[in-house]
């Protein structure tokens, strides 16, 4: 299971679930998802605008895709994980300055370097870098994480839903096999390495590049950078490695960098900036998972790239 058989899976899931549903042909349709979706998803809109134009194959109305701390560019994220760390004093000078010297970039991946970069990331002590604030899970109730995968949200919710999809009627409700021989895991015990993936590619940025010229909306949100504000929880998809993703596709800015909230009232929810052709947006005070720390935010970020609205402009800030 690669990249481009995902791709082209979704898409012939997609056109037959079409044709068992053909009432649903032609609305319009969005594409969300989070974390590897920054893979997925523009891999299955690039699909879905070549096969549109293949006559004898339902066309799917495909107007947008949104997509939530996304790796982008797995290498330039995977460096930024110890600046992150480094400035919001997770690891020592001495850890960071290890790493400066023993890593030759981004894509560095000797045994020196990545010996330097497991030292840093271990003295960070038992915390989740999906969310470097949220407690860890210590319910004796449910079944410890495999030391091999990564909970990322927390910090006991990944236990509940593999329980809950373990129940023979959930199973048959949802059509899932209910013959399988060992009750059924979120993740494997293999350590997961996007280098197995042997069509992955290192950038997803010539894929959003394609989409660009298509129209189709594109938003981009991401956990909070802060300044003033408490927040920024998610580590391992930094956001600062995004900005610079972004920039690299000069795209020009149409409405500069500011702050927005759900509504009236609220406190500032993040911040916005809208290029041409596609809306990067920060959600303050959430880790990787945005909806499940700030709901509410995620909410209202939602409902406005469906709408095709900007979020709202947050209160001007008082003495």
């Amino acid at each position: 299971m690669g990249d481009n058989m995902t791709a082209i899976d979704s898409h012939i899931f997609l056109l037959r679930w079409f044709d068992r549903f053909p009432e649903y042909k032609g609305r319009e349709f969005f594409i969300v998802g989070e974390s590897y979706a920054g893979h997925y998803i523009p891999e299955l809109a690039v699909t879905i605008d070549v096969q549109n134009k293949n006559p004898k194959l339902t066309p799917i109305n495909l107007k947008g895709i949104s997509i939530g701390n996304g790796i982008l560019e797995f290498a330039e994220e995977q460096a930024e994980l110890y600046e992150y760390l480094w400035h919001r004093a997770f690891i020592s000078d001495a850890a960071h300055d290890t790493i400066a010297k023993h890593c030759k970039g981004p894509d560095d991946l000797s045994t020196v370097c990545q010996a330097a970069r497991d030292t840093a990331y271990g003295n960070t002590g038992d915390i989740s870098a999906f969310n470097v604030y949220a407690p860890t899970c210590h319910d004796k109730k449910v079944r410890p994480t495999d030391s091999k995968c990564t909970d990322i949200a927390g910090p006991c919710l990944a236990h509940f839903v593999e329980a809950y999809l373990n129940q023979r009627q959930v199973q048959t409700a949802i059509h899932a096999n209910t013959a399988l021989k060992y009750p059924w895991v979120g993740c494997r015990t293999r350590t997961y390495n996007l280098k197995r993936f042997g069509d992955s590619p290192t950038s997803m940025l010539p894929h959003l590049k394609a989409l660009v010229t298509t129209g189709i909306r594109i938003w981009l949100f991401r956990r909070a950078l802060p300044w003033r504000c408490s927040g920024d929880f998610d580590a391992m998809v930094p956001v600062t490695a995004t900005k610079r993703s972004v920039e690299k596709l000069q795209l020009g800015v149409e409405k500069d960098w500011r702050a927005w909230s759900p509504g009236p009232g609220k406190d500032v929810a993040g911040y916005v900036i809208a290029y041409k052709g596609l809306v990067l947006a920060t959600v303050r005070g959430a880790g990787h998972m945005v909806t499940v720390d700030q709901p509410e935010r995620g909410f209202a970020l939602f409902t406005s790239f469906l709408r095709g609205e900007p979020l709202p402009s947050a209160a001007p800030q008082t003495d």
